[in-house]
């Protein structure tokens, strides 16, 4: 806004004024309090004070623009109660402005999405319509704002500190004496630069146009690939709240089928932008409905963590028990008449919740004798599809996991079955994939001996040289 000279010259001039009159006014006042017993001391800031908030007001208006001005009764009142010295109530009055901005902003922007957002999932059920935005603690408030982006950063870290002078003066009104008249107008141009003035990010405004776009019906083929290069592009923190705007939608009890649909055409490409921690909440937000007992949620969040492939960051003791599920699956199918057909699938389910997470401590055994059981094959043919998904997990096998591989022949159902020439030439090639990744000299020595062994596998557990081996591995891996 272009302030004509004229203007500036009033205030100025009615500046110079100010000082005499305010004095004026306050001596005469006080006297009056005074006199009939009340307290004095404290209650005002000094005029120097007050004359600094005039003497930067021109600068801080020119922020706002002229239509914005002739409704802005709030630094009306701002300025009139700095000008008698009670910076506390000035305070107030810009403070109570800026949350209504920013609640009208949310109310622009999306309800649903930032109460998804900003509301823990435990409180979420409590938020619903514009009239439960009043509910919204301030620290909820300005968090919330931040994440979906009407806040930047730097904005909501000077407003956390305008609250917090407002709760320190709060508690004792005399601490108002802390704030200068230069502090004082620097929060009003905090408040309409990052608040009322402030302009929203393209980005963040073509996140909310999707989010509607996903609420109001069913994307088209070019919606989604054109959402999907959009999302490809976006920041990791705006792909983080994205994903909670569309994890909220999807776990709705109340949500319409084309919004699951929408979601899981879009989820998968969101998922690859986001950060380990929010792929890690939407896990353990599984978790916490399962024991809670929330079967209908618990349901929803298990699906929505299968449509992005996210179990490797389902919590220890859920993923565990997942995955023993997964592997008495695989190993009954692998055992079944028709396991060709069948073992695939079970294979992938245990490759995606494994990922690229560390197996859970209590299944490590179990967990690489299934792998090694399935990998020998059932001596009659090799499960082509399932075969590379063995492979990649045997490559993963840490050292301790490749000591239980290579010892395997220990277990009599893999003993049993290195009776089959197939079964032991699978074994054989089991050993060659786990020597390129092993490190530690004895066990790289002992895969050797294995390697060079001239009779049949199927018995070699029984030789004393074998024996004495795997006893010193043991001894090494604490097994």
């Amino acid at each position: 806004m272009v302030i004509n000279e004229e203007r500036n010259e009033l205030i100025l001039q009615s500046n110079n004024e100010f000082s005499p009159t305010m004095l004026d006014f306050e001596e005469k006042m006080m006297s009056v309090y005074h006199a009939v017993g009340l307290p004095i001391e404290d209650i005002l800031a000094p005029v120097p004070e007050r004359k600094k908030v005039f003497k930067n007001f021109i600068d801080v208006l020119e922020y706002m623009p002229e239509p914005q001005l002739e409704s802005a009764h709030f630094i009306t009142k701002f300025m009139t109660a700095a000008s008698v010295g009670l910076f506390d109530s000035a305070l107030n009055h810009l403070w109570v402005e800026t949350i209504k901005q920013l609640k009208i902003r949310i109310q622009q922007y999306d309800i649903d999405y930032f109460f998804d957002v900003a509301i823990p999932s435990e409180r979420r059920e409590e938020f619903s319509t514009l009239e439960d935005l009043d509910k919204v603690q301030e620290v909820e408030l300005l968090e919330g704002a931040r994440k979906i982006e009407l806040l930047s950063e730097k904005g909501y870290k000077q407003l956390d500190h305008i609250q917090f002078m407002l709760g320190y003066i709060e508690r004792d009104s005399s601490n108002q004496a802390e704030i200068s008249g230069t502090q004082l107008i620097s929060m009003l141009e905090v408040c309409i630069r990052e608040v009322i003035t402030l302009e929203v990010p393209a980005a963040t405004v073509q996140a909310q146009l999707l989010i509607r776009a996903i609420k109001e019906g069913l994307l088209s083929e070019t919606h989604v690939i054109n959402a999907i290069s959009f999302i490809e592009t976006i920041p990791t923190k705006l792909a983080n709240v994205m994903a909670k705007g569309l994890y909220g939608l999807f776990l709705r009890e109340d949500t319409v089928p084309h919004i699951g649909m929408n979601v899981k055409q879009l989820m998968p490409a969101l998922w690859e932008r986001i950060d380990a921690a929010t792929r890690n909440e939407f896990a353990t937000s599984y978790a916490i409905y399962m024991v809670n007992e929330d079967e209908e949620k618990a349901k929803l969040a298990r699906s929505f963590i299968s449509i992005v492939g996210g179990e490797s960051y389902l919590p220890d003791n859920v993923r565990a028990y997942e995955l023993k599920i997964a592997l008495n699956q695989l190993l009954s199918m692998h055992r079944g008449t028709n396991n060709f057909y069948n073992e695939p699938q079970f294979a992938r389910q245990v490759k995606r919740l494994v990922g690229d997470q560390k197996i859970p401590a209590q299944l490590d055994r179990d967990y690489v004798i299934t792998i090694v059981d399935v990998f020998l094959t059932n001596g009659y043919g090799v499960c082509w599809s399932a075969d590379p998904i063995y492979k990649e997990l045997i490559e993963r096998f840490n050292e301790a996991h490749a000591f239980i591989a290579v010892t395997s022949f220990n277990i009599e159902r893999i003993s049993n079955k290195l009776q089959h020439s197939m079964c032991e030439a699978k074994f054989k090639e089991m050993l060659e994939i786990v020597r390129m990744n092993a490190t530690n000299p004895a066990l790289l020595e002992f895969i050797e001996t294995l390697q060079k062994h001239k009779g049949r596998l199927t018995n070699i557990s029984k030789e004393t040289k074998i024996k004495q081996q795997v006893e010193v591995l043991r001894i090494r891996y604490r097994m």
